[in-house]
C-alpha cells in the first residue's frame, strides 16, 4: 500500500493523520506501547577445512590461464566473486561450486562486488548484457533476482566515450557508488572522473564536484562514501587528502592526516586507503617527505578511528608497494608490502589484531586483491603460486586464509593531540557542503515512508528502540545521534507526499532503471550472449584510478 493511494482517500488519510498525531503526542508525553523486535541474522558459512590455514578455492579442473582479477568476498563470507578477462563468476563457499554470472563473447564484465550475502552483485560491463549498451561503453549493471538492471546509460551524456568503473554496493543491494567521467547530472561538463551514487528508484546523484578525479567506496550500511583526491592528466595535485561524504546529512568532511605528516606526496602517486565496513576506521599510508628529490621516501602506515588521532602501524620501505585489507569493524588489518622497484624481492605480510602485530601466515609475496569478510575470519587473495600442491602450472588462483578470532582487548588508539594540517589557500572540496541526502524516515530506501516506519521512528525517539532499528539511520535527519520531533515531522511529510516535499532542488537527472532484461543466474548455458561489437578487449586487469582500492 502506498501513501499516494492514501492521499486519494480522504477518510483514510484523516485516520492516518490521527495516528501520526497520536505518535507525536507520545513522543512528548512518555512511553509508547509499540515495540521493535529484532530478528536474529542467520549464521555465516564456514570456509575452514583441513589443518592448513590456507585453502585453494577453485579445483584444478576449472582453473583458467586467462587469469583471475578483482576478487571480493561478501560480508557474511558466503560468496566470493571475481572476473577473468571476459566474464564474472561466483563461488558459493558452502559447496565451493563455481557459477558463471555472465556469459559474454563480445566485450567484457569486471569489477564485481557482492552485497552482504551475495544475492546481488554489481559490476562494470562493456558487453551488452542489458540490451541498452550497443555503443560498448563501460556501464555499471546490477545482477539481482536473476535480472541485469542497468545502473548507468552513457548515451544520455552525449559523450563519445564514457567509463563507469569501480562500483561498490551497500549490504541491502539498494545503494551503489561508482566512479565515472560521465555528465549525468549536468555538473561534470569537463568529463573528469567523479563519484556518483545510485539509489534504487531514484535519480543518480553526483557526490564529488572537485577539479580532480576521485576514488569512491561505499560502506556496508550505505551511509558513508569515502573518496580520495587523485591526479588527472593536466593537473598535478600533491595533496592526497581523503574525505568522507555522509548521505544522511549531505556533508563532506576532510579526514586529516597525522600530525607528523605533511600534506604532500609525488605527483601521480595515490595514498593507499582502506576503510572498515562500518566506516569508523580507516587505514592509510602517508608521505612524510616533501623533498622533490626524495619523493619515494618517508612513507608510514597508519590506523585511525575516525574522530581520533591516527596510530602508527609500520614504516613502508622505499619503493615498496602496499596492499591493505580491513574487516568490518576495523579490528583486523592485513598488510602485504614488498619491493616494487624491480631491483629486489624483499617483502612481508603482517596482520594487526587487537593483540598487536603478528605475521600473516600463508599469504605469498605476489598475492593480490586482499579482502576480509565482515568478521575478519577469512582473508581471500589471488596468487599464481602453488600454495596447496593443487596449482603446479602456477595459474592465477583464488585462496582463502582462515584466521581464528580471539578475545583480545581492542587495538590501542593514539593519545597525542592532533596538529592541524597546513591550510590550503583554495580547498579543492569545501567542507562541509550539503547536497542531496536520504529521505527522512525511509528506512529501507524504497522511496516512500510507511506507517510501520513511522512507528519505528517514534520508538527510537522514545528510547524504546535503538537508532539502528531504522536500517539507514534516516530518522536522524540532522545527524545528532537522536530522533527529534522535527525529524519526525519531516518523516510524516515524506510519508504523505512520497518523499517529495522539501526535497532539495536537483539538476538534470535521469532514472537509471528504465528497463530490465531477465537472465538466469546459475546456469551458464542459459545466460545471454552479447552480440554487439564494442571497443578493443583489454588484455590486462585495469585500475583506471590507480591506487589501493578499499
Amino acid at each position: 500500500m502506498t501513501f499516494e493511494w492514501l492521499a486519494m482517500h480522504a477518510r483514510r488519510l484523516s485516520l492516518f493523520r490521527g495516528l501520526v498525531a497520536g505518535c507525536l503526542s507520545l513522543v512528548m508525553r512518555g512511553p509508547a506501547a509499540a515495540q521493535i523486535t529484532a530478528t536474529p541474522r542467520p549464521p555465516t558459512h564456514a570456509l575452514t577445512r583441513g589443518a592448513s590455514n590456507v585453502r585453494q578455492i577453485l579445483p584444478p579442473d576449472v582453473q583458467s590461464d586467462d587469469g583471475l582479477y578483482h576478487a571480493a568476498i561478501s560480508y557474511d563470507g558466503s560468496a566470493i566473486v571475481f572476473n577473468d578477462k571476459v566474464n564474472v563468476f561466483e563461488v558459493t563457499t558452502e559447496d565451493l561450486a563455481r557459477h558463471a554470472l555472465t556469459n559474454v563473447t563480445s566485450g567484457q564484465c569486471e569489477f564485481p562486488r557482492p552485497n552482504r550475502d551475495g544475492s546481488a552483485v554489481v559490476m562494470a560491463c562493456s558487453a551488452n548484457v542489458t540490451g541498452q549498451n550497443a555503443d560498448g561503453n563501460l556501464e555499471i549493471v546490477l545482477l539481482r533476482n536473476n535480472e541485469f538492471v542497468p545502473i548507468t546509460n552513457s548515451t544520455v551524456t552525449g559523450a563519445v566515450i564514457v567509463d563507469n568503473e569501480v562500483p561498490t554496493i551497500a549490504s541491502d543491494g539498494k545503494s551503489i557508488a561508482f566512479v565515472s567521467n560521465g555528465n549525468y547530472t549536468g555538473q561534470n561538463p569537463d568529463g573528469r572522473y567523479q563519484v556518483f551514487l545510485w539509489r534504487d528508484g531514484k535519480p543518480l546523484t553526483q557526490v564529488t564536484k572537485g577539479t580532480t578525479a576521485q576514488v569512491g567506496f561505499l560502506n556496508e550500511d550505505g551511509r558513508f562514501i569515502l573518496f580520495a583526491e587523485y591526479y588527472v592528466k593536466d593537473t598535478c595535485p600533491v595533496d592526497g587528502s581523503v574525505y568522507r561524504y555522509d548521505l544522511h546529512t549531505g556533508q563532506t568532511v576532510s579526514l586529516f592526516l597525522p600530525a607528523e605528516s605533511s600534506r604532500c606526496g609525488p605527483c601521480g602517486r595515490q595514498l593507499g586507503v582502506g576503510l572498515s565496513g562500518d566506516a569508523t576506521v580507516r587505514v592509510f599510508t602517508a608521505f612524510t617527505s616533501c623533498d622533490a628529490d626524495d619523493i619515494a621516501h618517508g612513507r608510514k602506515l597508519f590506523r585511525q578511528r575516525i574522530g581520533d588521532d591516527p596510530t602508527f602501524l609500520l614504516d613502508v620501505p622505499d619503493f615498496w608497494d602496499v596492499k591493505i585489507a580491513v574487516n568490518g569493524d576495523g579490528s583486523r588489518i592485513a598488510v602485504l608490502q614488498g619491493d616494487n622497484s624491480g631491483s629486489g624481492d624483499e617483502w612481508e605480510s603482517v596482520l594487526f589484531t587487537s593483540s598487536g602485530r603478528q605475521d600473516l601466515p600463508g599469504v605469498p609475496r605476489y598475492a593480490g586483491d586482499l579482502a576480509f569478510d565482515g568478521p575478519g575470519r577469512h582473508l581471500i587473495f589471488i596468487s599464481n603460486e602453488d600454495l596447496t600442491g593443487e596449482n603446479p602450472d602456477h595459474l592465477s588462483e583464488l585462496f582463502v586464509a582462515a584466521i581464528p578470532l580471539g578475545s583480545d582487548t581492542p587495538l590501542p588508539t593514539a593519545t597525542a593531540t592532533a596538529t592541524p594540517s597546513p591550510t590550503r589557500s583554495t580547498p579543492i572540496i569545501p567542507t562541509p557542503r550539503r547536497t542531496v541526502g536520504f529521505c527522512a524516515g525511509d528506512c529501507d530506501n524504497s522511496g516512500q515512508v510507511t506507517v510501520d516506519e513511522l512507528v519505528i521512528g517514534v520508538n527510537i525517539a522514545l528510547g524504546i528502540a535503538p537508532l539502528g532499528a531504522c536500517m539507514n539511520l534516516s530518522f536522524d535527519c540532522n545527524a545528532t545521534g537522536e530522533v527529534t520531533v522535527d525529524c519526525l515531522v519531516i518523516a510524516v511529510n515524506n510519508a504523505l507526499y512520497d518523499c517529495g516535499v522539501a526535497a532539495p532542488t536537483r539538476g538534470p537527472t535521469r532514472n537509471a532503471i528504465a528497463h530490465r532484461h531477465a537472465v538466469t543466474r546459475r546456469t551458464a548455458t542459459q545466460l545471454p550472449t552479447a552480440t554487439t561489437t564494442p571497443g578493443p578487449l583489454r588484455q590486462e586487469p585495469r585500475y583506471p584510478l590507480r591506487g589501493h582500492r578499499p
